[in-house]
């Protein structure tokens, strides 16, 4: 058997990886994910919806500095 490169090889790989990436999800519980970076949080994040303009809230010759840069 041998294997030629067509138009269809990076779909081949591209499906070839999934499986991988799928297989090694199953394969590695969530608890090992997480201690690894790979997995989300359920932690929500709180933001304080009440802050102030950032223009309005400092000084003008501070605006003028920031903006320049």
């Amino acid at each position: 058997m041998s294997f030629t490169v067509n138009w269809a090889t990076p779909v081949l790989f591209m499906c070839v990886a999934a499986i991988i990436m799928r297989a090694t999800v199953v394969i590695l519980n969530d608890k090992k994910l997480r201690k690894l970076g790979f997995a989300m949080t359920s932690k929500d994040i709180e933001v304080d919806e009440d802050l102030p303009n950032f223009f309005k809230s400092i000084k003008l010759s501070y605006c003028d500095e920031l903006v320049a840069e």
